[in-house]
């Protein structure tokens, strides 16, 4: 990617980063289609590990003139992110300038990343069957009809072929698990729940909080909100993206985009049954994530289960703690999201935190308090779906594409009436007619039935999420975080590496 670059030379790229050897840490390079030139550091701040994944790279930036004047410092140094992009997935960049823009004029979301720059390496298309062609293999052995195993034929091998993107993002930030205190784990939870919802509003969403996605910047502390990769639009592009990836003519791709996106550790329950993604499924990724947060790092933290408690008081603990909650041991991507949808479950049915800082035991438990109850609703109806679903495996029938679209959308609803009603329609033509598939197809929807009787309680409302997050008091929250492991740490002391 990087090539060696001299004033007499053309540049091998345009718009592309020209690199020049420079020191042991700083690289030369400019963006021709940016107003500045910048300098951008040699080694990565992010890395992302596997062989999968999107081989997302960020690096620090400065401008070329900040650089000879010696401004190096955290106010004058910007983000340069690089990835490997599906070419179906909208255009991280345009998600930014959309969800930064409001009634045709530009309006910044506070806590929200801005882009400086943005653009795609040329020819740097590549997909499964190229690359396995490419070392050797045989290409006619990979499924196809999945990103990791694209064709090579002309109809639909291009809809899982990635591209090299890069972004210019205008701020830095440090992860989360850096946090020094409870109060600076909190506040950007809080802030970058603020710019979620705007987003929202403004018929973007998220779709991937995680620890590497909500950020400190390391200028003012404040929440930083980053990494829309994995975000939608609420309905078609709007007018104000810049670049139309998926046009009306391109059905098939948009059906071809991974139903399931996300980070699987923090992702919620009810997206183990593969739902149409919805805004409160973001809002439950906020508190896994403050949930992960405050085991991983926060003193004096005891888990209290129905059969025992469990303190925290060593980095033997904590990990069992998070290996108990957050357990995605299965090999198959079906079968761990399942597996954490369950360990989840019994966390938020069997499970209280209690903490020396009773403002986060507080802030934890009435999240879990609230998420427990929601859950305890669609539970029922979710179980009477399964049994339709097996119903029709048992008959060797495949599930029409209705239904599955109806049933496995339910847990993302409010609507119980209109849930109930259709589990009860599909449950009377339910084609296998095994004595047991039916009795059990009866007991589940009989079960649905009486959950939905109870009184509602409440939704998983952004306004419910934020006044629990606005008691929060922060003159309380000075608490000191830990360290969890040296090991594990040291991505997280990158910055005092270099600084």
């Amino acid at each position: 990617m990087v090539k060696e670059y001299n004033d007499n030379a053309e540049p091998a790229w345009k718009d592309w980063l020209v690199a020049a050897q420079s020191s042991g840490m700083w690289k030369l390079g400019a963006t021709l289609n940016l107003k500045d030139q910048y300098i951008v550091m040699q080694y990565p701040i992010y890395a992302t590990i596997g062989i999968f994944g999107r081989g997302t790279r960020c690096y620090l930036a400065i401008k070329q003139q900040d650089f000879k004047d010696g401004k190096l410092n955290f106010k004058t140094f910007q983000t340069f992110k690089m990835s490997w992009q599906f070419i179906i997935r909208g255009r991280e960049d345009d998600f930014y300038a959309v969800a930064n823009t409001q009634d045709g004029a530009l309006k910044p979301i506070p806590n929200l990343a801005t882009i400086i720059g943005s653009d795609i390496l040329p020819n740097s298309q590549q997909s499964a069957a190229v690359f396995v062609e490419q070392v050797g293999g045989d290409p006619a052995k990979l499924p196809s009809g999945s990103p990791s195993g694209a064709t090579t034929s002309h109809d639909d091998s291009h809809f899982y072929h990635r591209e090299l993107r890069w972004l210019l993002l205008g701020t830095v930030g440090r992860r989360l698990t850096t946090a020094k205190t409870v109060g600076e784990i909190v506040l950007p939870l809080q802030q970058c729940l603020a710019a979620h919802i705007t987003m929202r509003n403004r018929d973007v969403l998220h779709r991937d909080i995680s620890a590497n996605n909500i950020l400190i910047n390391v200028v003012d502390k404040n929440g930083l909100l980053v990494d829309l990769d994995s975000a939608k639009y609420l309905g078609d592009a709007p007018s104000t993206a810049p670049s139309k990836r998926l046009k009306a003519s391109d059905e098939k791709r948009k059906d071809a985009r991974p139903a399931i996106t996300g980070t699987m550790v923090f992702s919620a329950i009810a997206l183990a049954h593969s739902p149409e993604p919805r805004s409160w499924h973001d809002f439950e990724s906020f508190f896994w994530l403050l949930v992960w947060c405050t085991i991983r790092h926060v003193n004096n933290v005891t888990l209290v289960w129905a059969n025992g408690q469990l303190l925290l008081n060593s980095p033997e603990n904590r990990q069992r703690a998070l290996d108990q909650i957050f357990r995605y041991e299965a090999a198959r991507v079906e079968e761990a999201r399942e597996q954490g949808a369950q360990a989840k479950l019994e966390f938020l049915e069997n499970c209280a935190v209690s903490c020396t800082n009773s403002q986060l035991e507080v802030l934890v438990n009435e999240l879990r308090v609230l998420f427990k109850e929601h859950y305890a609703l669609i539970r029922p109806l979710q179980a009477a779906t399964d049994a339709i679903c097996r119903s029709y495996k048992l008959a060797k029938q495949k599930i029409p594409d209705t239904i599955g679209q109806n049933l496995f959308s339910l847990a993302s609803s409010g609507d119980i009436t209109k849930e109930m009603k259709i589990i009860k329609e599909e449950a009377a033509k339910i084609p296998s007619k095994q004595p047991y598939a039916v009795k059990e197809v009866v007991a589940a929807v009989k079960r649905a039935t009486a959950a939905a009787s109870d009184p509602m309680p409440p939704f998983p409302s952004y306004k419910i999420i934020t006044e629990i997050f606005a008691a929060f008091d922060f003159s309380k929250a000075s608490l000191e975080t830990s360290k969890f492991t040296p090991k594990q740490r040291e991505d997280d002391d990158v910055f005092k590496s270099m600084f």
